[in-house]
């Protein structure tokens, strides 16, 4: 399966970059392909351009999973409505490690790795963003 990751990457540290890398390295030790726009580099790119090399990118994944922020993202919300009306299948990563076949089965193989990405993840965005809090997952309403 080919996964598109999406998230918040303006105005954080390095783009966000490690969290994403993070997570790709997690979804593609269980063998997923990952499209990831934080392994994308465009000299001296702009928003837009960014923006449509991730769509471009997106098209040929097969699911989305949503990294922390996505939500306060103007880029990550438009890949995400694109998603939904394409029905194109979306979870947020916590979801993913949480509650798939696949993310509850890396606990026992790859504890360390989980650890450290959900740490990654709960502090993901820090100061620049303006102390953005990580989102919580409302498990009662899934």
């Amino acid at each position: 399966m080919r996964i598109y990751l999406s998230g918040p990457m303006s105005g954080l540290p390095k783009y966000n970059r490690d969290l994403f890398a993070e997570a790709a390295r997690v979804l593609r030790s269980v063998g997923h392909e990952v499209f990831t726009l934080g392994e994308i580099r465009i000299d001296n790119g702009t928003w837009q351009q960014y923006m449509r090399s991730a769509l471009k990118g997106m098209m040929d994944c097969d699911k989305m999973l949503l990294l922390p922020g996505w939500s306060k993202s103007r880029g990550a919300s438009i890949e995400y409505n694109l998603a939904l009306k394409l029905e194109m299948p979306t979870q947020t990563l916590f979801e993913w490690l949480a509650f798939s076949e696949e993310g509850r089965a890396m606990w026992g193989e790859s504890y360390d790795r989980i650890v450290r990405l959900l740490e990654q993840l709960q502090g993901y965005a820090g100061a620049s963003a303006g102390e953005r809090k990580p989102e919580c997952i409302d498990v009662g309403s899934m």
